[in-house]
């Protein structure tokens, strides 16, 4: 914020001065009755006058000239005074000035240079979206493969987004014979190939979807109307209802759903597999598409697995020797079992509908040492400068926008537990590049397998 301070001269012969703004995208302008010449030279002559009334009148603003030479006034702005304009707080009128003088208020931005940044930091909150925007793009062009089907006269506007790609990490610029140009994939690009086998392209596609991404135009009034998420308030009904009638929707989060559990399945039977030891059966409630009850039959053969979920999510679907499918809700029933997995299916969740679910799970492991495997996030705000903590307040606002449930610190994940009769709990991290972790709740105790970290019973 930059303060315009004056000390005044009042005099009966002065000429009136204004301070005038147009628009946020105009400068900031001053007028004055007579031209900067002749009040230069009128001004000139006030100096020989001992003034009556010495004052001073401030303007707050977070505005400067666009150019010093521009103030009738002559004043001293600070070197290399050049800025979009915002519209100042208030409009003052004051009489002659003698003196002109840009200084600081007490919390203003202290240098141009800080002031540039500041401003660079809000455009780039601003068009942040441009950048999911350009990635969805690259997805759905095929960027990622070899193969690339554009209008020619469009091939300008692919190096432009290319570039914006390159920035932002999903491609290298690199060089290659005679020195030509070429793009190399990074380690972010090469989870988004679409051959690849844990694919993360189809949940990016269901994150940058205009499903999710048109309630969050919806909160400011989401804040003031009796719905429950944005989402409700733009839609007029949840995601899940939203998701029972409309087909296509509901079709690109399942794949979307799929992918990621391809992912943490694959690190959950890999890296944990001393979770599923002295295990007989184990039920993964909610799975959708099936993909974790599947990995985890497939990589523990001795091992019952049941797969709930609801009954027009499972009828028809056939399984195997060791994989069998049940049609239920997770709020009613929840078939017996040596444990249960909860992936990422608490964070929906609000802290009533948890405790229930909850209970639910306790009611099927029993109390003979059972297990309830929890694989999901928790924010940890003693790391608040890692990149992971950033990642865990975004899926937190998603969470609050469109499904009404929240990502947990460890004290209200322990809180839930307590609330629905378990005693103890263990988490250890295992997918640190998502930060989720693995919460296992064991006998009448919680093991949590946060997406991003791992847990085991303490007792």
């Amino acid at each position: 914020m930059w303060v315009w301070s004056e000390t005044v001269n009042r005099d009966r012969k002065a000429p009136k001065l204004k301070h005038i703004y147009r628009d946020a995208s105009n400068a900031l302008t001053m007028r004055i009755n007579n031209s900067p010449r002749a009040f230069s030279k009128r001004r000139r002559n006030m100096f020989k006058r001992k003034p009556r009334v010495l004052c001073k009148v401030v303007l707050v603003a977070d505005v400067q000239l666009r150019d010093p030479d521009q103030s009738p006034l002559g004043g001293q702005l600070v070197e290399g005074d050049v800025s979009p304009v915002v519209p100042p707080y208030a409009l003052i009128t004051c009489d002659y000035c003698t003196s002109t003088t840009l200084t600081h208020s007490k919390n203003a931005v202290d240098s141009r240079q800080e002031l540039l940044d500041a401003q660079s930091h809000v455009w780039n909150l601003i068009y942040n979206y441009i950048s999911s925007m350009s990635l969805k793009s690259a997805i759905q062009l095929g960027i990622l493969a070899d193969a690339l089907s554009i209008n020619k006269a469009k091939s300008p506007a692919l190096f432009r987004l290319m570039r914006i790609l390159v920035h932002s990490k999903i491609f290298d610029k690199v060089k290659i014979e005679h020195e030509e140009e070429a793009y190399s994939l990074t380690r972010a690009s090469r989870l988004l190939l679409r051959d690849e086998p844990l694919s993360f392209a189809p949940l990016a596609l269901v994150g940058i979807d205009a499903i999710i991404v048109d309630p969050f135009h919806h909160m400011a009034e989401w804040f003031k109307d009796e719905f429950p998420t944005p989402f409700f308030t733009r839609n007029g009904k949840t995601m899940w209802e939203f998701g029972e009638n409309d087909e296509g929707w509901n079709k690109v989060f399942n794949e979307g759903m799929s992918s990621d559990s391809h992912f943490v399945s694959s690190i959950l039977v890999n890296e944990c597999k001393h979770v599923f030891e002295g295990l007989k059966s184990v039920v993964d409630v909610a799975g959708g598409t099936r993909v974790v009850a599947k990995a985890v039959a497939g990589a523990f053969p001795g091992l019952k697995c049941i797969a709930l979920d609801l009954p027009q999510v499972v009828d028809g679907l056939e399984g195997s020797e060791n994989l069998r499918f049940v049609g239920g809700d997770m709020f009613e029933f929840i078939p017996p079992a040596d444990a249960v997995i909860l992936k990422w299916i608490l964070h929906n969740w609000s802290e009533e509908d948890c405790v229930r679910i909850l209970k639910k799970c306790k009611e099927a492991i029993g109390g003979n040492g059972g297990k309830l495997i929890i694989v999901d996030m928790v924010i940890d705000c003693e790391k608040q400068e890692h990149s992971a903590f950033q990642t865990q307040l975004l899926f937190d606002v998603l969470m609050m926008t469109v499904l009404a449930g929240k990502e947990r610190t460890e004290k209200e994940w322990a809180h839930l537990f307590s609330s629905a009769g378990f005693q103890n709990y263990k988490i250890t991290p295992i997918l640190k590049y998502f930060h989720d972790y693995l919460i296992i709740l064991v006998h009448v105790s919680v093991f949590l397998l946060v997406n991003s970290s791992i847990c085991s019973s303490i007792s």
